[in-house]
């Protein structure tokens, strides 16, 4: 017996650390960590294919790159692989900026650096700032200028960064964020107005669209596209001007213009306003933004009818085809994975008469999911502030 007990004792000592072991007491059992993923290593696979490793799984990523290059596709597991639309240069020196979920659904942002081998016998670019031997191309006295040189070939009076060109921090009137300046940030589509009330008093309310900001950056280049019922075959659009936003900001596009500005607008959003009086979105509608390389970054579709027969009409033909598009996008889709229908739309019927006392509203304490599920009809009106959690 005594053998016995001394065995078990050993082969307790053996397996606890993996699957915890008692004789006579409680175990501890370990509880899984609930931290974000950690960013592993960067490797440059080819000239057009680099891989993020992360300690667990990570989906739904986007990479944004500085200097800008082209994507292809991203991966999604431990090993996200980034194939490129475009040639990394040898020598060429990258941050990348990656936004994505873990497993349980919560959002994370890395950033890393890397750098594309040099061809051989070639001598990898100097960092910015001159200098240094080697710094301008041809040969260089150890000083920096060669004799005969003026100040501009030696980087002393370079031309400020256009407007809009990711460099130029402060620019844009409102709160700003100059540490995020050079990045697009990653945006959700949060609060929606749908319907104008037509009063031509003080008391005008207009459609809107509303954004949260999930990761600083900057707007330029950044645009927004509405489909919507007997609208056409072409989207309303809007396109951002050079504005810094912070984490958690809220960005509001309203979408008619009017006099009084001032009416529903919070001083703490960034607020932005289409010129015209037309209506260009409605109950039926399709809603979504795109970033600097024309990839989706948040979409919502929007149906008065379940009816799957509802966009064959010919006024709302184009929904059909944005829900394909916005599927393979992978920025809206149904809650089986598949292609939307009018029925995996956000219902809006329920609003009724109340379109400008109601507002459809995502619901901010959920990660988005690209679902209807994500959605509800608020009882209040919100543009520029979180959303009311007071349900229709």
């Amino acid at each position: 017996m005594k053998r016995f007990c001394q065995n078990m004792a050993a082969l307790c000592a053996l397996i606890l650390p993996a699957f915890g072991c008692s004789l006579g007491s409680d175990a501890e059992i370990p509880i899984p960590s609930s931290a974000a993923p950690e960013l592993l290593s960067v490797e440059v696979v080819s000239e057009t294919a680099v891989d993020f490793e992360f300690s667990a799984p990570v989906r739904r990523a986007q990479v944004s790159f500085e200097p800008s290059l082209k994507i292809a596709s991203i991966g999604e597991g431990r090993t996200v692989r980034v194939l490129l639309g475009q040639s990394l240069e040898p020598g060429a020196q990258v941050s990348a900026l990656i936004l994505a979920e873990d497993e349980r659904g919560n959002a994370f942002s890395e950033t890393a650096f890397f750098e594309m081998a040099a061809a051989e016998g070639e001598e990898p670019p100097a960092p910015e700032g001159g200098g240094e031997p080697g710094s301008e191309d041809g040969p260089q006295e150890e000083g920096g200028c060669q004799d005969g040189e003026g100040p501009s070939d030696c980087g002393e009076s370079q031309e400020p960064p256009a407007p809009g060109s990711g460099d130029e921090p402060g620019s844009g009137d409102g709160p700003q964020d100059e540490g995020g300046a050079a990045w697009a940030p990653w945006l959700v589509i949060n609060e929606l107005r749908t319907e104008f009330n037509g009063n031509a008093s003080s008391l005008n309310r207009v459609e809107f669209v509303e954004m949260k900001a999930l990761s600083a950056g900057n707007l330029d280049g950044l645009q927004m596209r509405i489909y919507r019922s007997g609208g056409g075959a072409a989207p309303a659009t809007f396109d951002f001007p050079y504005r810094a936003v912070a984490a958690g900001e809220f960005v509001v596009l309203y979408l008619r213009s009017q006099a009084n500005r001032e009416i529903d607008t919070s001083p703490a959003a960034h607020n932005f306003w289409r010129e015209g009086a037309t209506s260009v979105i409605n109950q039926n509608s399709a809603v979504y933004a795109l970033d600097r390389d024309g990839r989706v970054l948040s979409a919502v579709m929007l149906s008065s009818s379940a009816d799957p027969a509802w966009w064959d009409a010919s006024s709302r033909r184009s929904l059909a085809a944005v829900a394909g598009f916005l599927h393979e996008q992978g920025a809206w889709k149904s809650a089986s994975g598949g292609a939307a229908t009018p029925a995996d739309a956000v219902g809006v019927s329920g609003i009724g008469s109340r379109v400008i006392t109601l507002s459809v509203s995502r619901d901010e304490g959920a990660p988005p999911s690209g679902t209807a599920a994500d959605w509800y009809i608020s009882a209040a009106v919100t543009p520029g502030m979180p959303n009311s959690p007071e349900r229709h």
